[in-house]
């Protein structure tokens, strides 16, 4: 699996392995956002704050997102591990909407 940072409808691809971002999220859910810190900061500039929001996992891999303020407002910062990023991205807002529906 390929692990991309999806930010401001750009999908980033990272050069860390999803291993190392399933074992950061298992010993604390903001873990692997110091992963990708480094991207997000250059992207967005100053952050102020993170906060996880939500992860999904499927069978084709997972993707944790977090809220992010920084200078200028709020970004969603999604961290995404699989072969295909736009299909799991495509298929969290399907449970998403699914989960929001019941």
């Amino acid at each position: 699996m390929k692990v991309f940072v999806y930010l401001l409808d750009v999908f980033i691809p990272l050069n860390i392995s999803s291993e190392e971002v399933m074992n950061s999220f298992e010993k604390d859910n903001l873990k692997p956002f110091e992963l990708v810190k480094d991207v997000v900061k250059r992207e967005l500039g100053e952050i102020k704050e993170v906060r996880f929001y939500n992860s999904y996992a499927e069978s084709n891999g997972f993707l944790i997102e977090y809220l992010v303020d920084f200078r200028s407002g709020q970004a969603s910062v999604k961290i995404i591990c699989a072969k295909d990023p736009r299909k799991a991205f495509i298929d969290y807002y399907k449970a998403e909407k699914e989960r929001t529906d019941n």
